[in-house]
């Protein structure tokens, strides 16, 4: 009672409202609604599974911190990174370490080690190497790079610049540039400076180039 704290040991089972929290070894701080495991968990709340050996969440907040290789599950969306902080009112966060995040429901696969992420509006920035994966409309297209930034428009739009060491490739055509921009807006993809193309039997150098995916027309 002197510092306001709950131990728990042993099948601990913690059940609010809005959620329920399962693990092994439980610190619960009331004052503060916080919650502290140290061994393997799984976190309830709404539609969203969160998986854990290790970490903490404050309910009030909605924010998680965790560690020891964490994964967030929701609808249409998959999160994974050794540690990560997120906060799950804003679906936003920080992934630390081996991250990875994939959003069925913009097509959207990336693996990097270290992730800023938002999901809506999308929002992403990326370090160091990156993998990137997008679903288009009638193909996919795999990139990787070292630093990639991802923006949505006003409109809903997304922009991907990814830069550094890029290579990328589809089932119809493959390639490297230093810089590689990809507008959603118009399924446009822009490389620069000399990039590097090749396309079945066709090879393609020049000093800047765009590829319209719609139009396949390069």
């Amino acid at each position: 009672t002197e510092i306001d704290v709950v131990n728990l040991k042993g099948e601990v089972v913690a059940i609010d409202s809005a959620y329920s929290l399962y693990t092994d070894t439980l610190l619960y701080y009331p004052a503060e609604d916080l919650y502290r495991f140290v061994g393997p968990s799984t976190l309830l709340r709404d539609s969203t599974t969160i998986v854990c050996k290790q970490g903490e969440y404050n309910s009030e907040k909605a924010q998680l911190n965790l560690s020891k290789r964490a994964t967030i599950s929701s609808p249409g969306s998959f999160i994974r990174s050794d540690s990560l902080s997120y906060n799950l009112k804003g679906e936003s966060g920080q992934l630390f370490g081996r991250a990875l995040v994939a959003d069925s429901a913009e097509g959207l696969v990336l693996e990097s080690a270290f992730i800023d992420y938002v999901r809506e509006p999308n929002f992403v920035d990326a370090f160091s190497p990156v993998y990137y994966r997008q679903r288009l409309d009638s193909d996919t297209l795999y990139a990787s790079g070292d630093t990639l930034y991802l923006r949505t428009d006003t409109s809903g739009f997304r922009t991907v610049h990814l830069r550094d060491s890029t290579k990328f490739f589809s089932d119809n055509f493959q390639g490297r540039s230093t810089y590689f921009n990809y507008e959603e807006r118009y399924d446009a993809l822009t490389l620069f400076p000399k990039p590097l193309m090749w396309s079945k039997k066709s090879q393609f150098a020049c000093d800047s180039a765009i590829l319209t995916f719609e139009e396949d027309i390069l």
